[in-house]
């Protein structure tokens, strides 16, 4: 496959909501924002993002995951 480049200034953040389900919101402000830099699986690809993590004025965001295997 042909790399891509991508002007990740011009691309624009949406809510991680869909993907990290509603304790991704606080206050109704959005606390995880995806940018969306690339889309292969209709060619047989990935899918590849940048998260950016926001947590409210004086609060913190743990991020606990345990990897998963197959």
């Amino acid at each position: 496959m042909p790399s891509l480049h991508v002007d990740i200034a011009a691309t624009a953040w949406t809510s991680g909501v869909p993907f990290y389900g509603p304790c991704a919101l606080h206050d109704g402000k959005d606390l995880v924002q995806l940018k969306l830099l690339c889309d292969r699986r209709q060619e047989g690809g990935g899918i590849s993002w940048i998260a950016r993590f926001r947590p409210p004025p004086g609060k913190l965001i743990k991020i606990d995951r345990a990897g998963r295997s197959d």
